[in-house]
């Protein structure tokens, strides 16, 4: 673990520059786990921790991982679901456990990990994504307050460039 006491750190590229990000591995199950349990402040009594123990055993390729060299200090989990809009289908990624390691919290790698993730679900072919957390800490990465209920959206035809592009195209079948 590196010591970063008395030195700033910023968010952003010199920050990510720093530690590298990959998904998780059956290998890695017993460190997610470890970062959950320490970031959630969990212990082997709660009732959360059985479902949160299976979720890094039995899913790890959900997470994203930070790393420090080998170790894993952060964690984002990424749940896949297709929603189906008409004919179309649209990839939504749920993003939660959002987690550091308890002795590296408050340096800005919470901020790191969820730039990295926004970039990744871009990057990745995710049409959306949704979470659930404090919205004073999220909404500087883009995402909004959104009502529990259900909502119609029109998806209509849009410009792309000089031709026009239906919702089936932009939205696939998967």
């Amino acid at each position: 673990m590196p010591d970063l006491r008395g030195k700033r750190l910023h968010t952003g590229e010199a920050l990510l520059m720093s530690y590298r990000f990959r998904k998780g591995t059956p290998a890695d199950s017993q460190e997610i786990l470890e970062v959950i349990v320490g970031a959630f402040q969990l212990d082997e009594d709660s009732l959360r921790y059985p479902r949160q123990k299976a979720l890094a055993f039995n899913a790890p390729h959900e997470f994203i991982v930070m790393l420090d060299g080998d170790q894993i200090v952060g964690i984002v989990h990424i749940g896949d679901t297709w929603i189906q809009v008409g004919r179309c289908a649209v990839l939504k990624g749920d993003v939660g456990h959002v987690g550091v390691r308890p002795e590296l919290q408050g340096q800005g790698l919470g901020t790191a990990m969820m730039q990295h993730t926004v970039e990744w679900l871009r990057n990745s072919g995710y049409h959306l994504s949704r979470l659930g957390g404090l919205m004073e800490f999220y909404s500087r990465f883009g995402y909004e307050p959104f009502v529990r209920r259900f909502v119609e959206f029109e998806v209509k035809e849009s410009i792309g460039g000089r031709r026009v592009i239906t919702a089936a195209q932009a939205y696939p079948e998967p």
